[in-house]
């Protein structure tokens, strides 16, 4: 078996020479040989070796016994030796995980944090083939695709290794027969309260008596296929991520234009993997979120949202999905600014300063009128005038006598997503009527004509940060 497991570890580059290796050693055969083990490789890697346990609390006076256990051997093999113990029960009723969940989140947490503090390379846990196959079936059930058909990897985030996965658990135990390794057995396993130890006494026998006597070679096979086809498309969806994923404002915006190009497989798989950049996990995000976010991104209409966990939302903008956390859309109160005729007038919660100049002979006025000026017919305006946002029922004059429209139907027409609406300034007079929308439209009753006897020019320009351009 040391072979093997050393096969193993160069296979997949566990360790490299003078590594510090914190061992999970939960004093079970699995862990016990995994620590010996990696105890006879320790001058040909020249490691140093650190043991860490976590007492769950399940299991009272027997747990005790556990970490007693393990501070033992690691006393008798001369390593240092970490015991924490967590009411993990409470912990899974605060986070709203299963008990096995929060088992596995208690551990790894305490793992990482042992890493850190001695300052370890990487870190060893025992999990073997029939733990693979275990995994694979469990997912398999539980309607898995390819990233959860692919199990357990041996290598997970560059620092979490596992030597004996692809050795058996009587092989495991022979070893310890063969070495005279003592080890704890934990009576919960021989339970089938939870999931996975009903797989593990009741599935996996009668797979292997009725189906296929070798089944966790074959889940074990399983997994090492989706692993490296996962791993392709992993990469795959990586690239395209770069390209069709921008950031904003603490927002993550998708573009649709390109997502609606690639297929349903990969279009699942640049959405999740765009939630794991966003969030930095997929933590309960399932296959039913994915689907139905996806339904909103290519059918639905502008302004549909689908709420995922972990407090993500994911909003439909016309041509982008946008991902913002829940407390990140706070509307702003803003005051409406007076401008100033002539002169200029700085916006305190936008990024614009706006120029007027004003004149009575129309020859005078300027020529250059473009999406972020305009001329308007100075006696056909009540000053003094404002700047201020969108408010309800706000509409503006179309050209040519044409009847009002909403400003919020400008912007729809223009394809502004909502949460921009709020931060583009209006030019508003004195008796509320919106005059401009710059860089949109402008008031068609406030135009100049034959008639005219004044002209008013309003530009609007990018304010200098830092300096107060008030007139």
């Amino acid at each position: 078996m040391l072979k093997k497991v050393k096969k193993t570890i160069e296979k997949y580059q566990m360790l490299s020479n003078g590594d510090r290796v914190v061992v999970g050693v939960s004093g079970g055969p699995d862990s016990v040989a995994l620590f010996h083990l990696l105890w006879t490789l320790r001058d040909e890697y020249s490691l140093s070796l650190l043991i860490a346990h976590l007492n769950h609390q399940f299991r009272g006076q027997s747990a005790k016994k556990d970490a007693d256990f393990v501070k033992n051997m690691a006393e008798n093999f001369g390593v240092s030796c970490t015991v924490k113990t967590m009411d993990v029960r409470a912990m899974s009723r605060s986070l709203k995980m299963t008990e096995e969940e929060a088992g596995r989140k208690a551990r790894y947490d305490m793992y990482e944090e042992v890493a850190y503090q001695e300052r370890a390379d990487r870190i060893a846990v025992g999990h073997h083939k029939d733990d693979q196959a275990e995994t694979v079936l469990l997912n398999l059930i539980r309607g898995a695709g390819m990233e959860g058909l692919g199990g357990m990897d041996p290598v997970r985030n560059n620092k979490i290794i596992r030597p004996l996965l692809l050795v058996s658990k009587k092989e495991i135990v022979d070893y310890c027969e063969i070495h005279g390794l003592e080890s704890r057995i934990d009576e919960t396993n021989l339970q089938t309260d939870y999931h996975r130890n009903k797989i593990r006494l009741e599935l996996i026998p009668l797979l292997e008596k009725e189906y296929n006597p070798k089944i966790c070679d074959a889940m074990s096979r399983t997994a090492k296929i989706m692993q490296e086809e996962n791993n392709f498309l992993h990469e795959l969806t990586k690239q395209k991520c770069e390209d069709m994923i921008e950031w904003e404002e603490g927002a993550q915006l998708i573009c649709l234009n390109l997502l609606t190009k690639e297929g349903k497989a990969l279009q699942r798989r640049i959405l999740r993997e765009a939630v794991r950049l966003y969030k930095g996990d997929v933590y309960h995000v399932r296959f039913q979120h994915i689907e139905e976010t996806l339904q909103i991104a290519l059918e639905g209409k502008p302004g549909q949202q689908k709420t995922l966990p972990g407090g993500i939302v994911a909003v439909k903008e016309y041509d982008k999905l946008r991902l913002h956390r829940k407390e990140a859309i706070v509307k702003e109160e803003v005051c409406p600014v007076k401008l100033n005729v002539p002169g200029k007038t700085s916006v305190p919660w936008c990024e614009w300063l706006f120029l007027t100049k004003a004149g009575k002979d129309m020859d005078t006025a300027p020529k250059n009128e473009g999406e972020k000026n305009v001329l308007l017919a100075a006696d056909k305006v009540e000053f003094p005038l404002w700047v201020r946002t969108q408010q309800e029922g706000d509409r503006i004059a179309l050209p040519q006598g044409k009847g009002r429209k909403k400003v919020k139907d400008v912007f729809i027409d223009r394809k502004v997503p909502k949460r921009m609406r709020r931060k583009i300034p209006l030019v508003v007079d004195s008796a509320g009527r919106v005059v401009w929308i710059p860089e949109y439209r402008s008031c068609g009753d406030c135009r100049p004509d034959e008639e005219t006897t004044g002209w008013l020019w309003v530009k609007m320009e990018k304010r200098e940060t830092g300096r107060n351009h008030d007139a």
